[in-house]
């Protein structure tokens, strides 16, 4: 009757130990499989995300285009043959324009940043040099290098304005 008592109370341990395992195997897969259904609808969340309507099919193609345009529109291409842009507005206006010397009281017009509403110029008088070895630079007013560039330049010395 003892070897009998305890053959039950062991077969009786040995089947709860069995049952506590299979249920906690139940829960642990139960546990993982949620895991990865959350895991999964994330992603599939994601890939809808992703899928917009106004995607395109191919952004690497996208990208070529976009680097091919800012490309165009920066080089610097031969002036004068196809185009005269050079990205710069104050060469467009005088490059673009092939009498710029004879029209340059519309380089005033040009103008950009802090000068671009300056009227002061652009109404002076046109200063034709007469004497071209007088360089003296105490009196521009009375004579100016040749080069337009000069001219500009010391034209601020000057009481009014001289093109």
């Amino acid at each position: 009757m003892a070897v009998s008592l305890r053959l039950i109370s062991l077969s009786v341990f040995l089947t709860a130990l069995l049952f506590v395992n299979a249920i906690a195997r139940s829960e642990s897969s139960e546990e993982s499989r949620q895991l990865k259904s959350l895991t999964n609808s994330t992603t599939a969340e994601r890939l809808e995300e992703f899928k917009h309507e106004d995607a395109v099919d191919d952004p690497e193609a996208v990208a070529a285009m976009v680097d091919m345009a800012i490309r165009n529109n920066t080089e610097r291409r031969k002036l004068g043959f196809f185009s005269c842009g050079t990205g710069n507005p104050m060469d467009d206006c005088w490059r673009c324009d092939r009498n710029w010397m004879r029209n340059r009281r519309r380089l005033a017009d040009c103008a950009i940043g802090f000068g671009r509403n300056a009227v002061g110029g652009r109404d002076g008088r046109y200063y034709v040099v007469s004497d071209p070895g007088d360089d003296d630079p105490s009196t521009p007013g009375l004579a100016l290098c040749a080069t337009p560039s000069f001219k500009i330049a010391h034209s601020g010395l000057s009481s009014s304005a001289t093109w």
